[in-house]
Order: C-alpha cells, then structure tokens, then sequence
C-alpha cells in the first residue's frame, strides 16, 4: 500500500489519486488470481486470508507523510523483502517484487496531469524517476 500511495502523492490531485487508487485497489484485488502459486501473495491476499483478517484484524499499520516520500518507501519495501529473503523461495520473492512494482506502475499510469487527470503524459517526470529508482 505505501509503495502505491507514494507514488499518488507525487502528483496529487482530487481526482487523479482517486483514479490512481482504484488502480492499486484492482491491482491488491487480484493479487492472489495473478500469482496462484505464490506463497507469500496468498498469504497477504487470498479469499481465506481475507476472511482471517475480518475475524481478527490485523494490528493499523501507522503510516506517515515522510513514510510517502519515495526514498522512504523504497528503504520499507527493500526492509520487507529482507525479512523475506530467509522465508521465502526466490521465486516467490521475485514475484513479489514484481508485485510491488507493477502496482506503482499502475498507480503512475492511472492518470495525468491537467484538472480530471486526462491529460498526456499519464506518466510524469517524478514517476517515472521514481519508477527507475525502484527497479
């Protein structure tokens, strides 16, 4: 979610970081249909996954405005495959990281600048930046 929302908060605008966020919704939405053999996304996002964090939910994850800044989010996202590296399979770890990036690629591409987002680019300079950096 932190890597999708810092890549909103890059160009934020009323409608363009809601159209950026149904996005990322889609993108976490299915998340468990695109990678059904991944071990790490089913845990995160299955249907069973889902209904355990409805029955018990998971402690609020904080999240600070620094947290959006992208240096920021990079380091928590590079934190979390760390922890993951000894408790995953490199391929379900790459997978993952797969994950993240194709969900601020389509948080970037959701929409441009210009008042309702319609505007061309879709992707900005400082997204695009972002983007390489998170490679």
């Amino acid at each position: 979610m932190i890597t999708g929302m810092a890549v909103a908060m890059l160009d934020a605008g009323i409608i363009s970081t809601a159209v950026e966020a149904a996005g990322l919704r889609k993108e976490v939405a299915e998340a468990a249909i695109n990678y059904p053999n991944n071990d790490i996304i089913q845990t995160l996002f299955s249907q069973e996954a889902v209904e355990k964090a409805q029955v018990n939910p998971p402690a609020k994850m904080e999240i600070k405005a620094a947290d959006l800044q992208p240096d920021t989010a990079i380091n928590k996202i590079n934190d979390a495959v760390a922890v993951l590296r000894g408790k995953a399979t490199p391929e379900d770890l790459q997978e993952y990281k797969e994950f993240i990036y194709n969900c601020a690629e389509t948080v970037a591409a959701g929409a441009g600048s210009g008042l309702f987002g319609t505007d061309s680019p879709k992707v900005s300079e400082r997204e695009t930046v972002a983007l390489t950096r998170a490679c």
